[in-house]
């Protein structure tokens, strides 16, 4: 009977282990991309990046001089493969990402000393990560 019981009492906490480990389910069992893993992706695969950007994207810049938020749109056509992965080993570069909330993260991108100051804003969407919005906030 001992042995029964630690049979059982294994195979509970095994189970409950390898569930805390999975990936969060959505409400339709899809499984939910893991931000830091998407980032990673994102940031190295032109294919990949170029599949997660939501087109036309909206890129707002301020303009200093006139006091106005200037936007425009970027087409895919007219997409550049930004490398964050190689950007992070040179010097004065900052890269930082921040959560806003469970469905949406900011990555910005800054280099030091000159007022450059760039916000990436991606969304989860049926829990897919995208970017979205370009927020140019440099000096």
């Amino acid at each position: 009977m001992k042995y029964l019981f630690l049979i059982i009492f294994t195979i509970i906490i095994t189970c409950c282990e390898s569930k805390k480990n999975q990936p969060s389910k959505l409400s339709n069992n899809r499984v939910e991309e893991n931000f830091e893993i998407f980032l990673n992706k994102f940031s190295s695969d032109s294919i990949f990046q170029i599949q997660r950007v939501k087109f036309p994207l909206l890129s707002k810049t301020d303009d200093r001089e006139s006091g106005q938020r200037d936007q425009s749109i970027i087409q895919q056509k007219d997409w550049i493969f930004s490398n964050f992965t190689k950007l992070k080993t040179i010097p004065k570069y900052v890269i930082s990402h921040k959560k806003i909330n469970t469905n949406e993260y900011h990555l910005i991108f800054q280099i030091e000393d000159t007022g450059v100051n760039v916000t990436y804003v991606f969304k989860n969407e049926q829990g897919n990560w995208f970017l979205i919005l370009i927020n140019d906030d440099s000096d």
